[in-house]
């Protein structure tokens, strides 16, 4: 075991959301497994992103939204009421 420095707003946070019966080491664990598992993508799912970016690599802007940067909060919403995004 080893021991590591935390800055208090982390200790706090830890506190927060570690469970009951756990460790800071368990919770510390439980997120890295989710980060490294959660960004991968499936196959299929790869397999569509690089297929968009082909698309768009050549010019092909179908099925895409232009949205101006200033007002992307706004826009972002608009996009999840429509079930877009």
């Amino acid at each position: 075991m080893k021991t590591i420095e935390v800055s208090d707003e982390l200790y706090v946070l830890l506190n927060r959301v570690t469970k009951d019966n756990s460790t800071f080491n368990d919770t510390i664990m439980d997120l890295l497994k989710d980060n490294f598992y959660n960004e991968e993508f499936t196959d299929e799912e790869a397999k569509y992103y690089n297929e968009c970016i082909k698309k768009i690599e050549n010019g092909d802007f179908s099925g895409t939204y232009e949205i101006n940067l200033e007002d992307i909060d706004e826009e972002l919403e608009k996009l999840e009421s429509k079930g877009i995004i």
